[in-house]
């Protein structure tokens, strides 16, 4: 419960700062002293170059991850069972703008403009584009959410859809923490030798069953911006 309320306060916070860029925007189109074409241009706030977001969305490993247990009585056998290559992650993101980019006066928060544009929308493909640096510290897991034991990340590329939100592609690391190849491999359903006795348990902090396993993927993520304006 606590880790789902967690969740509730990046968006509720990425939903507030985006009121808060309204607001801002209003004050400096009405309280300018200018003429009406000055106060348009006064009202394109810069937005910052390097920013913080929260993204949320599905990750593909390249690789099979497995679950391992034991059969019950007194055989304990190993078994194991492959898990789903896609999950749901929640990520802190970095953002690093290739373009200087400019929020519009009024609500509309899909429209961008450079800080060329001379009152005209000339925002390229280009110019919409970020770099993206991701460490993931929560993932969602066939219905259960928790914390990643290991340190996940990656790199990747944004496509500036409004202001404070964006789609990215990372290429992403992942770490699990699975059983050594050659244990699978010689005694899958059968007992795993412990000196002269059996395991009948499998501990994970045991680095003689378990390793850590770097598997790559790719993950697509909507991302929302926390800090997007510059002042």
């Amino acid at each position: 419960m606590n880790k789902t309320f967690i969740l509730l306060l990046f968006f509720l916070f990425s939903f507030c700062n985006a009121q808060t860029e309204n607001n801002i925007i209003k004050n400096v189109y009405n309280n300018s002293p200018e003429t009406l074409n000055s106060r348009v241009k006064r009202a394109n706030i810069p937005l910052s170059t390097i920013t913080l977001g929260v993204g949320i969305g599905i990750n593909h490993l390249f690789d099979n991850v497995y679950d391992y247990s034991l059969t019950t009585g007194n055989e304990h056998n190993l078994k194991l069972d492959e898990l789903s290559r896609n999950n749901i992650t929640v990520s802190p993101i970095i953002i690093v703008r290739f373009s200087k980019l400019e929020k519009p006066d009024g609500d509309n928060n899909i429209s961008l403009r450079t800080s060329r544009s001379n009152g005209t929308n000339d925002v390229k493909f280009l110019d919409r584009l970020s770099l993206l640096l991701s460490l993931d510290i929560v993932k969602l897991n066939s219905g259960n959410v928790g914390f990643n034991d290991k340190i996940d990340g990656g790199i990747g590329f944004s496509y500036a859809l409004a202001s404070n939100l964006q789609l990215g592609l990372l290429y992403e690391v992942k770490t699990y923490r699975q059983l050594r190849e050659y244990i699978v491999k010689d005694y899958l359903n059968q007992q795993i030798p412990d000196g002269n006795s059996f395991y009948s348990e499998l501990d994970e902090d045991n680095n003689n069953l378990f390793y850590n396993k770097p598997i790559n993927g790719l993950s697509i993520k909507l991302i929302f911006n926390i800090n997007t304006l510059k002042f």
